[in-house]
């Protein structure tokens, strides 16, 4: 199976927990996130998972556009 070098929008809620555990238990690599905490980033991502509020929205789409990646 690929790995995939993923973001995740929305990490530090109880499903953001859930998406980086099964994610990680996969081989797959967390290198962006964004919450309310702020942004981390260690490259760029293949892809974006966004369970965050409805109010992120807009943020998550221009990270998926600048990323040039599907979300």
């Amino acid at each position: 199976m690929q790995k995939i070098k993923y973001g995740l929008i929305g990490p530090s809620g109880r499903m953001g927990k859930e998406i980086k555990s099964l994610m990680d238990e996969y081989g797959n690599t967390l290198i962006f996130t964004y919450d309310i905490d702020g942004e981390w980033k260690t490259g760029d991502p293949e892809v974006l998972i966004d369970f965050s509020s409805p109010d992120a929205l807009d943020k998550s789409i221009g990270y998926a556009a600048d990323f040039k990646i599907p979300l």
